[in-house]
This record gives C-alpha cells, sequence and structure tokens, in this order.
C-alpha cells in the first residue's frame, strides 16, 4: 500500500514493549478502515525465530536504558491491545475492567474504523475470539 496507509490508519504509540499482538491489532484496524487484505496462494517469504538456527539475538530488554518496569508497560499494553480487540484474557469469561487512563489513552485515534465492523474482520478471518480459535 501506499504511505499514505500510515496517515490514514497511524501505527499506535501507546504499545510499549508489545511483541505479540500488534500485527493484529493493526491488521484489524486496517480492515475496519476499509483496506482489503490479500494473500499469495503459496508462501513467498517468511520470518525465522528459530534461535537454534540464527544464534540468540540481542534483545531490547537487555539495554541498559530499558525501564526497570518494562514487564508493567507491557501489560498495559496487553491490555489496551485486548479492548482494542474487544477479547477476554485466554482463560476467563468476564471482561476486563479499562479503567485505566494509560490503556484508554486516545483511542479514538487509534482505535477501529468504521468502514466494516470488527464482527466483519473477525468473520472474514476466520477468527472465533470468544474460543480462542482460527
Amino acid at each position: 500500500a501506499p504511505s499514505e496507509i500510515y496517515q490514514q490508519v497511524p501505527l499506535d504509540p501507546h504499545l510499549d514493549f508489545l511483541f505479540e499482538g500488534d500485527d493484529a491489532l493493526y491488521s484489524a484496524r486496517l480492515w475496519t478502515h476499509g483496506y482489503d487484505f490479500y494473500s499469495p496462494a503459496q508462501n513467498i517469504v517468511f520470518h525465522s525465530y528459530d534461535a537454534a538456527v540464527h544464534g540468540a539475538a540481542p534483545k531490547v530488554i537487555d539495554d541498559p536504558d530499558v525501564p526497570s518496569n518494562w514487564k508493567d508497560l507491557q501489560e498495559v499494553s496487553q491490555k489496551r491491545v485486548r479492548y482494542l480487540l474487544d477479547i477476554k484474557k485466554k482463560g476467563t469469561q468476564d471482561s476486563e475492567q479499562f479503567n485505566d487512563p494509560q490503556v484508554m489513552q486516545r483511542v479514538g485515534l487509534y482505535g477501529m474504523g468504521s468502514a466494516r465492523t470488527l464482527s466483519d474482520y473477525y468473520q472474514f478471518a476466520g477468527i472465533d475470539v470468544s474460543e480462542w480459535k482460527l
């Protein structure tokens, strides 16, 4: 997509130390803003996380400038993803209370679009968030 995509659907800067969830969140945001997805019939590129093959890569959390409360910041980011994707924490049936101001920062700007619903995205992607199934 052209670079305007980042102006129309800006990356969320409130996802500190998040490693898993940002791609799923951005995909849902793009879909609900009206962007379509296409996939080749076969895999043509991939990303390997296999440390046995590539060796142990340096981690951001090992940087001396990383705050000691990085895990707390990561949990806030994970809660934000769950809030924006309207999913429950795995293993629970209750919705979390999202009254943390850090979780709710500028969710209007970094939330879902209005071209399609989040439910439409889940149906398109074959995702059942209530059962955690693809």
